[in-house]
């Protein structure tokens, strides 16, 4: 059975998988966040999703995530 780092890691994974976005509007797969949301966040935010899993990706995601709740998104 894997530890806890192999599920957050299968986590990030699903999630950038999928096709909708934490916001609730629809994404393409292997993007992080839709246009709308991307577009938002500063670019050097938007840099840092280009880094691969296991290699700051996680970290990267975590932070646009408190930016796009803090300043974009109403509740989620």
């Amino acid at each position: 059975m894997g530890n806890s780092k192999d599920k957050d890691w299968i986590w990030y994974w699903d999630e950038l998988q999928s096709e909708g976005c934490l916001c609730g509007r629809p994404k393409k797969s292997r993007h992080s966040f839709c246009f709308r949301c991307y577009r938002a966040l500063p670019q050097d935010m938007q840099r840092a999703l280009y880094r691969r899993l296991g290699c700051g990706y996680e970290e990267a995601f975590e932070e646009a995530v408190r930016y796009l709740q803090k300043y974009e998104w109403e509740e989620v």
